[in-house]
Protein backbone atom coordinates (compact mmCIF):
# COMPACT_ATOMS: atom_id res chain seq x y z
CA UNK A 1 0.00 0.00 0.00
CA UNK A 2 1.32 3.31 -1.23
CA UNK A 3 -0.18 5.49 1.67
CA UNK A 4 2.03 2.81 4.18
CA UNK A 5 4.98 3.54 2.40
CA UNK A 6 4.69 7.49 2.91
CA UNK A 7 3.74 7.43 5.94
CA UNK A 8 6.82 5.06 6.65
CA UNK A 9 8.42 8.22 4.71
CA UNK A 10 7.30 10.64 7.11
CA UNK A 11 7.21 8.49 10.03
CA UNK A 12 10.66 6.79 10.20
CA UNK A 13 11.57 5.87 13.43
CA UNK A 14 15.03 8.10 13.79
CA UNK A 15 16.15 9.38 17.11
CA UNK A 16 16.08 13.31 16.90
CA UNK A 17 15.96 18.55 19.31
CA UNK A 18 16.19 20.82 22.22
CA UNK A 19 12.99 23.27 23.25
CA UNK A 20 11.05 24.55 20.81
CA UNK A 21 11.82 25.81 17.50
CA UNK A 22 11.93 29.70 16.07
CA UNK A 23 8.47 29.27 15.36
CA UNK A 24 7.33 28.48 18.57
CA UNK A 25 5.80 25.08 17.26
CA UNK A 26 6.55 21.91 19.49
CA UNK A 27 7.64 18.48 18.02
CA UNK A 28 4.28 17.58 18.74
CA UNK A 29 2.10 20.66 17.01
CA UNK A 30 4.65 19.57 13.99
CA UNK A 31 3.26 15.88 14.15
CA UNK A 32 -0.05 17.06 14.75
CA UNK A 33 0.02 19.52 12.07
CA UNK A 34 1.68 17.07 9.24
CA UNK A 35 -1.09 14.75 9.91
CA UNK A 36 -3.99 17.50 9.46
CA UNK A 37 -2.64 18.53 6.06
CA UNK A 38 -2.36 15.07 4.93
CA UNK A 39 -6.07 14.54 5.92
CA UNK A 40 -7.05 17.35 4.57
CA UNK A 41 -4.83 16.62 1.34
CA UNK A 42 -2.09 20.19 1.83
CA UNK A 43 0.73 19.07 0.50
CA UNK A 44 2.29 22.23 0.50
CA UNK A 45 2.03 22.27 3.87
CA UNK A 46 3.02 18.56 4.19
CA UNK A 47 6.33 19.51 2.37
CA UNK A 48 7.11 22.12 4.57
CA UNK A 49 7.13 20.58 7.66
CA UNK A 50 8.78 17.50 6.30
CA UNK A 51 13.03 17.59 6.28
CA UNK A 52 14.92 17.08 2.92
CA UNK A 53 14.98 13.14 3.50
CA UNK A 54 11.12 13.24 3.93
CA UNK A 55 10.59 14.66 0.51
CA UNK A 56 13.22 13.04 -1.21
CA UNK A 57 11.48 10.11 0.30
CA UNK A 58 8.13 10.71 -1.03
CA UNK A 59 10.08 12.06 -4.58
CA UNK A 60 11.40 8.62 -4.52
CA UNK A 61 8.18 6.93 -4.37
CA UNK A 62 6.65 8.72 -6.57
CA UNK A 63 6.32 7.89 -10.66
CA UNK A 64 8.73 10.66 -11.49
CA UNK A 65 7.27 13.67 -9.89
CA UNK A 66 9.61 16.49 -9.87
CA UNK A 67 8.53 18.14 -6.35
CA UNK A 68 7.21 17.20 -3.24
CA UNK A 69 3.74 17.98 -3.22
CA UNK A 70 2.92 16.43 -6.60
CA UNK A 71 5.18 13.27 -4.78
CA UNK A 72 2.94 13.68 -1.58
CA UNK A 73 -0.42 13.99 -3.89
CA UNK A 74 0.69 10.82 -5.70
CA UNK A 75 2.02 8.62 -3.02
CA UNK A 76 -0.31 10.01 -0.32
CA UNK A 77 -3.17 10.71 -2.58
CA UNK A 78 -6.11 13.09 -2.25
CA UNK A 79 -8.01 14.33 1.15
CA UNK A 80 -7.48 11.23 3.26
CA UNK A 81 -10.12 10.71 6.63
CA UNK A 82 -7.67 7.82 7.69
CA UNK A 83 -5.38 10.20 9.14
CA UNK A 84 -7.99 12.47 11.18
CA UNK A 85 -7.73 10.01 14.17
CA UNK A 86 -4.20 10.49 14.73
CA UNK A 87 -3.23 10.89 18.47
CA UNK A 88 -0.15 12.44 18.98
CA UNK A 89 2.18 11.35 21.88
CA UNK A 90 4.69 13.50 24.13
CA UNK A 91 7.63 13.98 22.32
CA UNK A 92 11.27 12.88 23.49
CA UNK A 93 13.31 15.31 22.75
CA UNK A 94 17.21 14.75 22.78
CA UNK A 95 19.38 18.21 21.74
CA UNK A 96 17.99 18.62 18.64
CA UNK A 97 16.26 15.61 17.61
CA UNK A 98 12.93 14.35 18.86
CA UNK A 99 10.91 11.09 18.70
CA UNK A 100 6.82 11.73 19.22
CA UNK A 101 5.03 8.27 19.22
CA UNK A 102 1.33 8.23 17.48
CA UNK A 103 -1.55 6.13 17.85
CA UNK A 104 -4.20 5.41 15.20
CA UNK A 105 -7.33 2.94 15.31
CA UNK A 106 -8.03 3.67 11.42
CA UNK A 107 -4.20 2.27 10.53
CA UNK A 108 -4.28 -0.13 13.20
CA UNK A 109 -1.24 1.04 14.65
CA UNK A 110 1.62 2.83 16.70
CA UNK A 111 4.53 4.20 15.69
CA UNK A 112 7.16 6.36 16.40
CA UNK A 113 7.54 10.08 14.39
CA UNK A 114 11.26 11.43 14.28
CA UNK A 115 11.69 15.18 13.86
CA UNK A 116 15.30 17.28 13.50
CA UNK A 117 15.26 21.14 14.48
CA UNK A 118 16.58 22.85 11.20
CA UNK A 119 16.24 26.95 11.34
CA UNK A 120 14.70 27.13 14.50
CA UNK A 121 11.75 25.02 13.17
CA UNK A 122 10.75 21.13 13.83
CA UNK A 123 10.73 19.00 10.62
CA UNK A 124 9.26 15.72 10.49
CA UNK A 125 12.32 13.42 8.88
CA UNK A 126 12.57 10.88 6.63
CA UNK A 127 15.72 9.16 7.86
Amino acid sequence: MRTRGAIAALAAAAALAAGCGGDDRSPEDTVSEVYAAIADGDFETVCSLTDESAQQSLIDQSDGAESCEDAAAEVIGEEDDTFDDVEVGEADIDGDTATVTITSDSLGETDEVGLVLEDDEWKVTGE
